[in-house]
């Protein structure tokens, strides 16, 4: 394989690059976070000095195309938030095995999807490869759905292939031949149109309302709140659709003072594609266009993926006290 030191990869809003020393703190951040590495091949990583070792051995190996790792960051923000790997690589097979991990507060967006995009175009055109492979937990959904997305196939399993820190796990088998990623390629991704809701959609919207948030009191139940937001006007009401199906919903509102959203939901197997951030960005530019200057929502506290995800979008936690009333009791 060629050189890899000074190989950049880049696109409009991000850039994957060889790792620098000053990418140590961040590379130990991402490796020590045990919600990145719940589905790894290691154990959390405990000291910074694994980050150094790291890079220095990217530092001698890319330079002679043992491997590629690259550092994967924000044009808007620098600084390392993921990492993309080609590895193992097979001169006579032309195949490599492929790795990828991101901030859990970078994910949600489509940041991976379109890093390994660009890695992949990469390895198929300029690298010549003929395969790339990747083995994960079958119980990652997320990483499962990425590769499925970018045309990888699901190939076979494992049964009881790793054991880390005393966790037994199968492997999913998932591989993507040369020619799948052409066709790919080929095939534009099916657009995605945010909208107002329309009453043809009250079964698809109640249907992934009641899929979505499957403990809500009686007083949320998901026709009573589309009849609800229907007799305030439905501008603030929004569904995503894809190739046809209602894939997402979310439901905003403004009272003169402060904007508010509710009920965000995504369908399962559309989520990790960055289609609920576009949900709430949509919302937020039809609030701001009314005059809102201020956005609130309510999370649970015990759901962290949902506060993460909001704060991947520059939502902050703020010191109030929440109350509520049900009126009528």
């Amino acid at each position: 394989m060629p050189a890899f030191d000074t190989l950049m990869l880049e696109n409009e809003r991000l850039r994957l690059r060889p790792l620098r020393a000053d990418d140590a703190e961040a590379l130990f951040s991402l490796h020590s976070d045990p919600r990145v590495m719940e589905f790894w091949s290691t154990t959390p990583w405990t000291s910074l000095d694994k980050a150094h070792e790291t890079i220095r051995e990217d530092q001698r190996a890319l330079p002679l195309g043992e491997h590629l790792r690259l550092a994967l960051e924000l044009k808007s923000a620098p600084g390392l938030v993921g990492v993309c790997t080609l590895y193992k690589f097979s001169l006579q097979s032309r195949r490599a095995e492929l790795g990828y991990a991101l901030s859990p507060a970078q994910q949600g967006k489509g940041l991976m999807h379109d890093a390994l995009r660009l890695l992949l175009d990469h390895a198929f055109g300029t690298l010549g490869l003929n395969r790339v492979e990747a083995d994960i937990d079958p119980r990652n959904a997320a990483s499962r759905n990425c590769l499925l997305r970018l045309g990888f196939r699901e190939e076979g399993r494992l049964r009881e292939r790793w054991i880390v820190g005393g966790v037994v796990s199968d492997t999913g088998l998932y591989g993507l031949l040369a020619s799948d990623w052409k066709a790919a390629v080929e095939s534009p991704e099916p657009a995605i149109v945010i909208r107002a809701f329309r009453h043809a959609d009250t079964a698809a919207l109640t249907r992934l309302w009641s899929q979505t948030f499957t403990d809500d009191p009686p007083r949320n139940e998901p026709g009573r709140l589309i009849a609800s937001k229907l007799a305030h006007g439905d501008e603030l009401l929004l569904v995503a659709i894809e190739e046809g199906r209602l894939n997402g919903a979310i439901m905003a509102g403004w009272d003169g003072v402060r904007g508010w959203l509710y009920h965000l939901a995504v369908a399962r197997d559309a989520r990790r594609r960055g289609l609920g951030g576009r949900l709430v960005r949509e919302a937020e530019s039809r609030l701001l266009a009314l005059g809102c200057t201020k956005v609130n929502l309510q999370v649970r506290s015990c759901n962290r993926a949902v506060v993460s995800f909001y704060c991947s979008l520059g939502y902050r936690v703020e010191d109030h006290v929440s109350m509520g009333r049900v009126l009528g009791d």
